[in-house]
């Protein structure tokens, strides 16, 4: 696995940075020297050790590199320029979005800025996409939930702004996204808002109509994850996608074509979604997957993830704090160490009973693999997660699958689909909130950090152990 002899030290490197101070020059000077010495030795563990070293201070550079600071003053009347990126979701009283301060000014000289923010819109005319000029104030608490705050920073958001039609004084109309336009032929179908509200954030990721009451159920039963469109549901695609493309292994190179197409059309899904880190990893991964098939080359799935977790934090180191980020990683990593082999040893049964029996074994791992982190983060373990997370994943395939169909076909041949998708859908949401009302469907308990690294460490301690096990040196090729 060498991608891992960077992405821990890269990952490393950028945790350090929130421990102690270096200097730049110091920094920069040291990781130089190592980088030498590493290209110098060539082979050997001691330029391994010294090219990790380099990349940890390389991880320590980019977070300093990267570190948000916001330069526009809190708490001051500003007219700020921003532009509108994320549907507006309905709460109390009031619309959520998030957006990009592009220009501000308190005088009469204009600033140019590059500021996430979060938007508290009473204006129910600003849309996704939109260009508003308003005179407001920035705000420091984005969240009264502290944890939820911490988070939304870590995520590179430096305040919130809240905008209402006597704050606004111009309004530019933008182009929809393909995530909007995506949204918005789904609605098309709405008839149940709450099975609704299920369907268009497995199908499309916006959980802007997700009742606050459903929401909770769904996190109290550990299955809040399925609301967030990460790998399971961008797999689910590239199984729809590959099925339909399967007759152009017919043709000459067909097998490289099918693989170009699925990746091209993975990425389409990307931004149908909003390009969320989870499902940019996701993409990335299975992008690795299909250029290994076409070239022919031997593809470890756990390399695959590392190089496209190396992608992400040297884009965004901020990704590192990313509770959903960690949450898909661990997950996959999980999947590929225990549930790789486990599906091996299933290989005997049947094709159904195969493909079932897979299902629940990839829904326990990565309930398994994912626990520590969120006892540590939400203070909650679900108990009954393990249970139902098989039902949950069969009726989530029938969702996304059936979702998928209705955004690819026009609207009569589409209805059938979103019929079935609507049931699903509903059928969900009964089995996750009848269960939720269990009494011992979750504990409240808050993991130590310590905590989570010993159990962790008994992970790795098994994996190692399955490794010793195998025959082969490499189990983990897809």
């Amino acid at each position: 696995m060498p991608a891992l002899i960077v992405a821990l030290p890269l990952v490393l490197g950028i945790l350090l940075y929130d421990v102690i101070a270096l200097s730049s020059n110091v920094t920069v000077i040291a990781m130089t020297v190592l980088l030498i010495c590493a290209v110098w030795m060539r082979r050997g563990r001691a330029a391994v050790w010294l090219l990790s070293a380099a990349t940890l201070l390389f991880g320590y550079l980019l977070s300093e590199l990267q570190q948000s600071s916001c330069e526009i003053p809190y708490n001051q009347d500003l007219e700020l320029v921003i532009n509108v990126d994320e549907i507006p979701a309905e709460r109390q009283g009031y619309n959520l979005s998030k957006g990009r301060i592009e220009m501000w000014r308190s005088d009469s000289v204009w600033y140019r800025g590059d500021a996430q923010v979060v938007l508290w819109l009473r204006a129910d005319s600003v849309k996704e996409g939109d260009c508003v000029r308003v005179v407001g104030r920035i705000r420091d608490e984005m969240s009264r939930i502290d944890s939820y705050d911490r988070l939304l920073r870590a995520r590179g958001f430096v305040g919130g702004v809240g905008v209402d039609d006597s704050s606004i004084v111009d309004l530019q109309r933008g182009d929809m996204s393909l995530h909007s336009r995506s949204v918005r032929k789904l609605e098309r179908y709405l008839r149940d808002t709450a099975s609704y509200a299920t369907a268009e954030a497995m199908v499309v990721g916006s959980k802007r109509l997700m009742p606050q009451s459903l929401s909770e159920s769904y996190s109290r039963t550990g299955l809040a994850h399925l609301m967030a469109v990460s790998g399971l549901h961008l797999g689910i695609v590239m199984l729809v996608i590959g099925s339909l493309l399967r007759p152009l292994v017919l043709i000459h190179r067909g097998y490289q074509l099918r693989s170009l197409l699925i990746i091209v059309l993975l990425w389409v899904y990307v931004f149908v979604v909003g390009a969320s880190a989870s499902v940019v990893r996701a993409a990335l991964m299975f992008s690795v997957l299909q250029l290994g098939m076409i070239t022919s080359k031997h593809y470890s799935s756990l390399n695959a993830l590392l190089v496209a977790v190396i992608a992400m934090v040297v884009y965004r180191t901020d990704y590192v704090f990313d509770i959903s980020f960690q949450l898909s990683v661990v997950a996959v990593v999980g999947i590929i160490v225990w549930g790789v082999p486990l599906m091996r040893h299933l290989s005997a049964a049947g094709r159904g009973a195969w493909w079932l029996l897979s299902t629940i074994a990839i829904s326990i791992v990565a309930t398994q693999w994912t626990l520590p982190i969120v006892s540590y983060s939400f203070a909650n373990i679900p108990l009954v997660g393990v249970i139902i997370t098989p039902v949950a994943m069969l009726l989530s395939y029938v969702i996304i699958g059936c979702g998928l169909f209705v955004l690819l076909l026009p609207h009569p041949v589409a209805q059938p689909f979103a019929w079935v998708m609507e049931y699903a859908s509903w059928l969900e949401n009964l089995i996750v909130e009848r269960v939720a009302c269990l009494p011992l469907a979750s504990i409240e308990y808050r993991m130590s950090e310590w905590q989570m690294v010993v159990i962790y460490a008994v992970y790795l301690l098994i994996t190692l152990f399955i490794w010793s096990r195998s025959e082969k040196s490499d189990n983990f090729v897809g």
